[in-house]
């Protein structure tokens, strides 16, 4: 692969030798940015995968976080879902309970 990407390179700055020499169009040579050549500001340069991976890995991570914030909400309204049904049925028990107990002592 290593050798893919310098053949490439050998390639490209050949092709700008060329286009220099022919005086052909625009100075290339000062845009031309390969893979992890420095570029005319004297900086090194990194193909934009590289650059943008912090930022997917960050937006990745952020998902991530929403995904298990919305999980535990869901399990959280099923929970309330649960409980809300017991209270139903207590309160269903208790109405019951009241019910027998005023029908005894109004039959004394």
């Amino acid at each position: 692969m290593r050798a893919g990407i310098i053949e490439r390179v050998a390639r490209s700055k050949k092709r700008l030798e060329k286009n220099e020499s022919s005086g052909g169009g625009d100075n290339r040579a000062e845009i031309y940015r390969g893979p992890f050549m420095l570029a005319s500001t004297g900086h090194r340069y990194f193909p934009r995968s590289a650059q943008d991976s912090a930022a997917l890995r960050r937006e990745a991570a952020f998902r991530a976080q929403v995904s298990d914030l919305r999980e535990a909400m869901d399990r959280l309204e099923k929970e309330q879902a649960i409980q809300f049904q017991r209270f139903a049925q207590i309160q269903q028990e208790l109405d019951e309970i009241r019910r027998l107990l005023k029908k005894a002592v109004e039959a004394r």
